[in-house]
């Protein structure tokens, strides 16, 4: 098999405001903003493992991943979008 590099993992979760009233979207620190947060996370985690990517597992965790997520929004810098939904697209490198 090619060496770490040759692939990417990948992930996209949606992003909504409304998301944070209920209480199955719930993440570690309470209500959250973004669709099913923790599970993207447990299956990068998983897929790192799998792959042997033990630097990638050992860095990823809720905090880092909710903080990645509200920095592409806040780079997304458009204000009149503030309340929409969209869609966060994050990949591994």
């Amino acid at each position: 098999m090619g060496s770490e590099n040759s692939y990417d993992l990948i992930t996209a979760t949606r992003f909504d405001c409304l998301l944070s009233t209920f209480a199955w979207n719930n993440g570690q620190d309470g209500p959250s903003d973004f669709l099913l947060l923790q599970y993207h996370l447990d299956r990068l985690v998983h897929a790192a493992e799998l792959h042997g990517w033990h630097k990638a597992k050992s860095s990823l965790t809720y905090d880092r991943l909710k903080s990645v997520c509200q920095t592409t929004l806040t780079d997304y810098d458009n204000q009149e979008h503030a309340s929409t939904a969209m869609k966060v697209r994050l990949v591994t490198v």
